[in-house]
């Protein structure tokens, strides 16, 4: 990894510099205290750039700021930026985390466009104005929340988002969902009516990030949501058992493979046949009812030393599981 540092006493960052400054092959840039803007096009195709630090003395970044710089893979935008500007981010192809902080008012035309590997974006409430095309062809973007600030969204500033499959609207824009390039088959939610969903499923207040709530509400409102558990463990840690399992009900999301043999998803006589089946592979059902696979396997198995099951997604292999522990514990990915 190659890192460069702007030297102290800098308070503009422009093309220009960083052309005449900026070694060839830098992967990380850190950017000190007491600069205060990013010039338009100032790291355009920066190609080997992975990762800039921005401080909060920085209060704008030009437009095409960081276009095409097709290695960079997270941005901390500073609080105090009232705006992400035109292309500023567009085509940056491995870009998988953004933080935008509720100092930004606008986020600007093509602002994200082609970020191929942004799966999740929050968009905090204070943004009054999504920019056309500011989200096209986010191709790996699966759900956002529009916050109830957003006066204005532009032409096609979702379009060809083929993996979104949930997006939260203001009420008031919810009848131009077309216009923004959102198709008939992606779910378009009023945010009135999903704040009342939040309440009536006791959601309301807790800590969960937007991105968690959104997955919360498609692993129980759509059927052909159905997240691998591997998915869910490594993307969700934050998620609490009890709502993970209230929600996922009895939906396979990754129910081992013995389990689904003969079609049915009758889960305690499965175990009771696996465990006459497979000695090295024993469950044990408490006196609760079990309202699911999630609960059988991560509230009610107890397993001996090199028991596996299989999963839709992949093998998942447990350790010994001792008294008292929880099988979150136990469980090694």
């Amino acid at each position: 990894m190659s890192v460069w540092t702007v030297p102290i006493g800098i308070t503009e960052i422009t093309q220009q510099y960083i052309k005449d400054n900026m070694p060839a092959g830098t992967t990380e840039v850190v950017i000190p205290e007491g600069v205060k803007s990013i010039g338009e096009g100032a790291f355009y195709d920066c190609t080997s750039l992975e990762s800039v630090k921005i401080p909060n003395s920085v209060e704008s970044i030009g437009g095409r700021a960081f276009l095409g710089c097709a290695s960079l893979e997270s941005i901390v935008i500073p609080v105090g930026v009232d705006s992400v500007g035109h292309s500023v981010f567009s085509n940056c192809t491995s870009l998988e985390s953004v933080v935008i902080p509720e100092s930004v008012k606008c986020i600007g035309e093509f602002a994200f466009h082609f970020c191929e590997r942004l799966k999740s974006i929050v968009i905090p409430e204070g943004v009054e104005r999504i920019c056309g095309y500011a989200f096209s062809d986010c191709t790996s973007l699966e759900s956002v929340k529009i916050p109830n600030s957003v006066v204005g969204i532009g032409a096609g500033a979702f379009r060809e988002c083929t993996a979104l499959n949930l997006i939260v609207l203001p009420d008031t824009l919810v009848d131009n969902r077309v216009r923004y390039g959102i198709t008939e088959n992606q779910t378009v939610i009023k945010h009135s009516d999903f704040n009342d969903w939040q309440c009536e499923n006791g959601l309301e207040g807790k800590s969960y990030s937007d991105q968690v709530i959104l997955f919360l509400y498609q692993l129980q409102n759509t059927e052909s949501f159905k997240s691998t558990w591997n998915e869910v463990l490594n993307q969700y840690p934050e998620v609490g058992m009890n709502d993970l399992l209230k929600f996922a009900d009895k939906k396979p999301m990754c129910l081992p493979e013995f389990f689904r043999s003969n079609g049915s998803c009758d889960v305690d006589e499965q175990m009771a046949d696996a465990e006459k089946r497979n000695h090295c592979f024993e469950v044990s059902i408490d006196g609760n009812e079990c309202p699911g696979f999630a609960d059988a396997l991560l509230q009610n198995l107890s397993l001996s030393d090199g028991a596996s099951f299989f999963c839709t997604a992949r093998d998942k292999h447990f350790r010994s599981h001792q008294f008292g522990e929880s099988l979150e514990d136990t469980l090694i990915l």
